[in-house]
């Protein structure tokens, strides 16, 4: 997967949302979080960039396919109104 270029400001605004870890995942998709509802200009600019530059990959071992797009040292994915983001190693 090729790690995609966005703007500085873009990628910093991303680290320094309060990502939720996800407890309910942790064990077999660690992975973190944040709500649509709290971050709608975030979403507004990252859906189409994961739309249109994303990567798709089967997830782990499942028949589910997402669209990844690696920002930094993350892969971000959307999944209705929830952008989560996992370091790019660990998937």
């Amino acid at each position: 997967m090729v790690e995609r270029i966005i703007d500085k400001e873009f990628q910093e605004l991303l680290e320094s949302l309060p990502w939720k870890w996800s407890k309910t995942y942790a064990r077999f998709a660690p992975h973190w979080y944040v709500l649509e509802e709290d971050y709608p200009d975030v979403m507004a600019r990252l859906r189409p960039l994961i739309a249109e530059q994303g990567k798709q990959q089967r997830f782990r071992q499942t028949t589910k396919v997402f669209t990844y797009l690696i920002i930094g040292a993350f892969k971000y994915w959307t999944m209705g109104n929830v952008l989560n983001r996992a370091a790019k190693e660990w998937y």
